[in-house]
């Protein structure tokens, strides 16, 4: 699976988010916080076509734009590749720049424990 730039995941969340095959406009109408013009966006899914990250169904004069790899696949790669290359193996690594940068609570904690506790079943 090839490493998507933030751009390419931007229209990838769209098309996750949706569930359905989308066309360019209705792609364009959920990126709102992007000031994208329409061939911004067709690059953009080229490009994600050529990283067979979608495929694209022609119905007459419009295209379909369906996902070919699912959220949890590419957060599973990405995911991967930022363990071993950014915290070298270290669970503790990882998990110390986590609370460092506040990105994990309380809640989030009582459910990394119940996952732990889960798995060790």
């Amino acid at each position: 699976m090839k490493k998507l730039s933030d751009a390419e995941l931007t229209v990838m969340n769209v098309l996750w988010q949706e569930g359905i095959p989308m066309r360019t406009g209705e792609i364009a109408e959920k990126i709102e916080d992007k000031e994208w013009s329409m061939s911004t966006i067709q690059a953009l899914l080229s490009r994600l076509a050529e990283k067979e990250a979608i495929y694209i169904e022609k119905q007459g004069k419009f295209k379909l734009y369906h996902p070919l790899i699912t959220q949890r696949d590419y957060q599973k790669v990405e995911t991967a590749d930022f363990y071993h290359l950014v915290h070298r193996h270290s669970v503790k690594s990882l998990f110390s720049s986590l609370i460092d940068a506040g990105s994990l609570n309380k809640e989030d904690l009582d459910e990394l424990k119940k996952i732990i506790e889960q798995v060790k079943e």
